[in-house]
């Protein structure tokens, strides 16, 4: 295995090899992620790419202290190379907990940054991985490190979505996800293009001939990695013959299954190898304000913030699709709650507490090993250290016997109302 070791330190510190010595025997426990990243991610960004560069970067600038230390970084003797051909980038902060330096909006300039540079096309696509590490040791100012690769990769964003990121669909079951189906056509066709309908007519038409099921299928969820499917609990028979036919595929399946109340007894009858699924009761969906079609497009759109396709929001705390499978991949019985929140103190927090108490939060979360958690609001109510609270304060609530099980995301969206919006899904019970 090729493992890379990559340390940030204040290099105005080291004077003797005991020096060095002193900064390498730091633990890990004194170092706190506020924006982290998995080692698979470190793997999947930087590994085997070929030739890359690197430069370190410092800066005081109280003002915008992430950008300035950036552009030291590729400032540096040491980068060597012309970044505007690499397509991955390790770009890793740390600083002391102070709110002149820890500060999310900065740490996504700064990262902005970056991918302007390396992307003189507005439409291509870098892949850049960001972490944020508080060192309560380090000196005044921050340290960026930034760690370049893949030069010459690709050429054009075409072939680099097709190579990290092949898109979602979405199939409609019956008059149910038919009308769901509809309304995605009328408040975002532009995010969500891909969409099929399976009615209950071409069920009719399968018993005739098999093919006439399988091959619009099939050829539908070609290039697919995400697949949602929206029935009704109706037409959970219907649905399960298109979860047969795709279930080869190695997709990431999330079922949406509207019924009645939460306790209808037709949802014992949902197979294995249904992906993960999400009941959404109409009685609970009432209850909170929302029509069905509201509601589950609400649920897509917040669960799929991960795609490269949302034209109105920045994400600050990114993750990338290729940790979606890990964290609510076909791990069966989920569920999700959205919340809302204008407390100015701590927004994030108290946003996660409302989405728990949510009617549509039907289970209890110390019983999930895994879950999603996306905030969204505007960028006077983020805060990157409150999110990353939050995050922990659902991480602790859920099932101990998982090392690593909240998958957080944060996005500035320019249109949203006023405080901040969490939605959780939660999986793996």
């Amino acid at each position: 295995m090729n493992v890379s070791l990559v340390m940030t330190v204040n290099m105005s510190k080291i004077h003797s090899p005991a020096d060095v010595n002193r900064i390498v025997s730091l633990s890990r426990r004194e170092r706190n992620y506020v924006a982290g990243m998995d080692f698979d991610d470190v793997v999947r960004t930087i590994g085997n790419g070929g030739r890359a560069c690197i430069g370190f970067g410092e800066s005081l600038d109280a003002e915008n202290a992430p950008l300035a230390a950036v552009k030291n970084a590729l400032q540096s003797p040491l980068f060597v190379e012309d970044i505007r051909r690499a397509r991955k980038v390790l770009l890793v902060f740390v600083m002391k907990i102070r709110r002149e330096f820890v500060d999310m909006m900065k740490i996504n300039e700064a990262a902005n940054f970056l991918d302007e540079l390396f992307n003189p096309d507005p439409d291509d696509y870098l892949d850049i991985l960001r972490q944020v590490l508080i060192d309560e040791t380090y000196g005044d100012g921050v340290t960026a490190f930034v760690l370049a690769t893949n030069f010459d990769f690709c050429n054009g964003e075409d072939e680099f979505r097709d190579k990290f990121f092949s898109g979602v669909k979405i199939v409609g079951i019956g008059e149910t996800g038919a009308s769901a189906l509809n309304y995605f056509g009328k408040v975002a066709d532009d995010i969500f293009p891909n969409r099929l309908v399976v009615s209950a007519q071409d069920s009719i038409a399968n018993l005739k001939n098999p093919f006439a099921l399988l091959a619009p299928i099939l050829h539908f969820v070609i290039g697919t990695s995400w697949l949602f499917v929206i029935m009704d609990v109706e037409d959970l028979e219907l649905a399960k013959k298109v979860t047969k036919i795709v279930e080869q595929s190695n997709l990431l399946i999330t079922s949406l299954i509207l019924c009645p109340t939460a306790d209808d007894v037709r949802l014992a009858d949902i197979p294995d190898n249904f992906g993960t699924w999400v009941v959404l009761p109409k009685d609970k969906i009432d209850a909170i304000g929302l029509t069905n079609d509201e509601a589950i497009y609400r649920v897509v759109n917040m669960a799929t913030s991960i795609a490269p396709l949302k034209k109105n929001c920045g994400n600050l705390i990114g993750m990338d699709f290729a940790e979606i499978p890990r964290t609510i991949g076909n791990f069966g019985r989920a569920c999700i709650g959205f919340g809302t929140s204008l407390d100015a103190e701590n927004n994030s927090i108290q946003a996660v507490k409302n989405a728990l108490k949510s009617p549509l939060f039907l289970e209890d979360i110390r019983h999930a090993k895994k879950a999603l958690l996306v905030f969204i609001g505007g960028v006077d109510f983020l805060n990157m250290l409150e999110a990353n609270e939050a995050s922990t304060f659902l991480d602790e609530l859920m099932y101990p016997a998982d090392d690593w099980r909240c998958l957080l995301q944060v996005d500035v969206d320019e249109t949203a109302t006023d405080g901040v919006t969490a939605f959780i899904f939660a999986t793996k019970f």
